[in-house]
This record gives C-alpha cells, structure tokens and sequence, in this order.
C-alpha cells in the first residue's frame, strides 16, 4: 500500500510543479505545440491498444467465460510482437 502511496504522492508533485508552465487552455490540450511525432504516436498507440485491449477482454469474457482471462496476458503481447513485424 505503501508503494501506491509514494506513486500518488509522486504523480501530485509533478502536477503542482508542471501547473506553473500552463498559461491558458490552449497550451493546455496541445501541450505548447512542442510535441514531437514519436510522442504523438506512442500517446495515440497507447489509448488505441488499451482501449481496444479493455473492450476486446470485457467482450472475450462475456462470450467465452472467464477461463478466457489466463489467455488475456498470454494473447496480447504476442498479438502486438507479430503486429509489429507484419
């Protein structure tokens, strides 16, 4: 519990500090127009698989029962190796 705790208090830490670089809204949601292309990708990358990962588990589960869990962790990291090279 305690390891949640310093995450938290760490993640705080970092938002007080960052909160003195943000003038307006706009700065806000497109981050100062400093984003470089590989940010951008692997941001976009990452919303894509986790929700993808999320619905597609929830959606596996519902219709194959929960036995489909033990194959969840297995299944996507292989799925997203062979993705990458084909």
């Amino acid at each position: 519990m305690w390891i949640v705790t310093v995450y938290l208090i760490l993640v705080m830490c970092v938002g007080f500090r960052s909160r003195s670089h943000i003038y307006d809204i706009d700065n806000f949601f497109f981050a100062g127009r400093n984003v470089c292309f590989f940010q951008t990708t692997c941001a976009i990358f990452t919303t894509w698989y986790g929700s993808g990962a999320l619905l597609g588990v929830v959606t596996s589960v519902y219709k194959n029962g929960i036995r489909y869990v033990i194959a969840d962790p297995i299944a996507t990291p292989l799925g997203s190796y062979f993705q990458g090279f084909f």
